[in-house]
């Protein structure tokens, strides 16, 4: 089944940038994708399409064969997991009421919690074995702890896709490991995934498909070993790097050459 099919996509902000033109690409269930693309080229665009916050395009967007604009938020809300590059609260939680903030979709901010939601609110912490997160403050919690967190309340609700926008733009190169790991074991647990990221060794170290925006409108996507090459990185950023098949590691290594 495909969670999202895409069908002739075009979207502008306005006449002189168009972001999208009769675009076109299908997210199959239960696969994890890298979406790749420089500045600019769209990235955010898409997942606020996916999102269905924005729906002024033109073409199709279908989820789970429905059409997204027909989909309650609350329906949406549900079924799709979300993870910012920086969440944003205005008041101070525990860790573990943020979480339980994503079953609004079938509760509500006044409703109090069962018995059923705080067992789902634990098993997210378990997931991704950071119940000792559960109790603190969330403003304590360092950069790393903090979206850890955020994934578990992408997930708690149990949704059918999780779409996470640039999850390690502001971490640690040791926290951006743990989170890409995270999100390799979630796939393996059978969730749909779409993550965005500026860096294609990123894309290689999670090595299964890959979405590239290369800023003429189009959306590509293949396996991983076919799209990423010297050519597609040179359409997308506008610059030489170099890719090598490192047999240590069994994967394709993205790079630039010395600075002279």
């Amino acid at each position: 089944m495909n969670i999202y099919s895409i069908k002739n996509l075009s979207f502008s902000y306005n006449s002189e940038r168009q972001i999208f033109k009769n675009a076109n690409l299908l997210i199959e269930e239960g696969k994890l994708y890298s979406l790749l693309g420089k500045n600019g080229a769209g990235k955010s665009t898409l997942f606020s399409l996916l999102l269905n916050i924005r729906n002024d395009y033109s073409g199709q967007i279908l989820f789970m064969d429905e059409e997204i604009k027909n989909i309650s938020r609350k329906r949406l809300a549900k079924n799709i997991g979300f993870v910012p590059q920086i969440p944003k609260l205005s008041f101070d939680y525990t860790a573990k009421e943020y979480v339980a903030m994503g079953l609004l979709a079938e509760t509500s901010l006044f409703t109090e919690l069962n018995k059923r939601h705080y067992e789902l609110v634990e098993e997210a912490f378990l997931k991704l074995e950071i119940e000792d997160l559960m109790e603190k403050s969330f403003f304590d919690l360092s950069g790393g702890e903090k979206q850890l967190v955020v994934i578990a309340r992408s997930i708690v609700s149990n949704p059918r896709v999780i779409l996470f926008d640039e999850p390690t733009a502001h971490l640690d190169i040791a926290n951006q490991y743990k989170v890409l790991k995270i999100i390799k074991n979630l796939n393996s647990l059978g969730y749909t995934i779409i993550v965005s990221t500026h860096d294609p060794n990123q894309v290689t170290l999670l090595n299964k498909n890959v979405i590239i925006l290369n800023g003429n409108g189009k959306i590509e996507s293949g396996k991983t070993e076919d799209i990423i090459n010297e050519e597609n990185l040179k359409k997308i950023y506008s610059s030489d790097m170099i890719v090598e098949n490192v047999k240590k590691f069994d994967r394709k290594i993205c790079f630039f050459k010395n600075i002279s």
